[in-house]
């Protein structure tokens, strides 16, 4: 029984983090790794069990977007953003988005929401 209820819970945090974008694999590994995102993950965790809801995923899924700039900067150089949009590496090593308005950092355009990432695989 204890098995059943882990894996709908696993289930439950899976769909969360697929409806954001990226692979739950992808993200639920780089949560396990860093502090800041181990503390995140552990929240989500603790929120679905005692609270019932499952939004701390989407917290969890969102910190991995916006920081794949760090995680796997290659994979957002090489990735088609869409039409007008373009990715290049800064002279101070960041990525920064070009728009047809401007450039931006790569994290402010994707917490404005600027950019979506979905099913983002390295």
């Amino acid at each position: 029984m204890v098995d059943q209820v882990r894996g709908a819970f696993e289930a439950q945090a899976r769909a969360v983090v697929d409806r954001v974008g990226p692979h739950a694999d992808d993200v639920f590994a780089w949560a396990s790794q860093a502090p800041k995102s181990r503390d995140l993950m552990k929240q989500a965790v603790q929120d679905q069990a005692r609270k019932r809801t499952t939004s701390g995923y989407q917290k969890v899924a969102q910190a991995y977007l916006e920081n794949l700039d760090t995680i796997n900067p290659d994979a957002l150089l090489r990735a088609q953003l869409g039409e007008g949009l373009e990715i290049r590496k800064g002279q101070n090593g960041k990525l920064i988005l070009k728009t047809p308005k401007g450039e931006m950092k790569y994290r402010a355009a994707v917490r404005s929401g600027l950019i979506k990432i979905s099913k983002a695989r390295h």
